[in-house]
């Protein structure tokens, strides 16, 4: 992957990876109904609007599938799903995911959603520290970076102990509920990774 004559798209690359235990958790590439799933567990939690800042476009449930449908199959996305084990009953309960990704800089875009009751046990840090290890090691991306509200302060603890650094700030940039936040971009380098 360190060149765009590469054979192995980042997709393959991850998937060769998974499923991956670390820690309590599992990871591997979900199905477009656990996705789904997930996706409604968190439109009841909170507002969509937090996780970004473009428009939440309103989709039909078939138009919800085939859209997920293209992007799992994108082989320049990678889409991991979070789980704990089998036995627990809890099915998906979160997602990482690598995207945007520019074969000629070796960079991709971080996102990451875990459901409420699952937060503050290290979860997320656990998924994410895993996926950049594969990023950095496997797929020999040269920089992941991310993008999180100004009011999203756990997102950003969660940056920060990783070793990501602030970037830029795009100032009100970022609408919820009716006000405009701050949107900040981290960014980690393959040489800053010590994971």
């Amino acid at each position: 992957m360190a060149n765009e004559d590469a054979a192995v798209s980042l997709q393959e690359c991850f998937a060769q990876q998974f499923p991956l235990r670390v820690g309590d958790l599992l990871l591997r590439l979900p199905t477009v109904e656990e996705v789904l799933a997930l996706n409604e567990r968190a439109a009841q939690e909170e507002n969509l609007g937090c996780f970004t800042c473009r428009p939440v476009a309103v989709h039909t449930p078939q138009e919800q599938q085939e859209r997920l449908q293209a992007s799992l199959q994108n082989q320049d996305m990678l889409f991991a799903g979070i789980f704990l084990p089998e036995h627990s009953g809890a099915g998906m309960i979160g997602k990482v995911n690598l995207f945007d990704y520019n074969s000629r800089n070796r960079s991709a875009e971080l996102g990451y959603r875990l459901l409420k009751a699952y937060r503050r046990r290290g979860y997320s840090s656990t998924a994410v520290r895993a996926l950049l290890q594969i990023a950095f090691h496997e797929a020999k991306l040269h920089k992941v970076y991310a993008q999180t509200g100004s009011f999203n302060q756990p997102s950003i603890e969660l940056l920060h102990s990783l070793g990501f650094s602030r970037d830029a700030v795009l100032r009100d940039h970022h609408e919820l509920s009716g006000k405009f936040y701050d949107d900040l971009i981290f960014s980690i380098l393959e040489t800053e990774w010590n994971g």
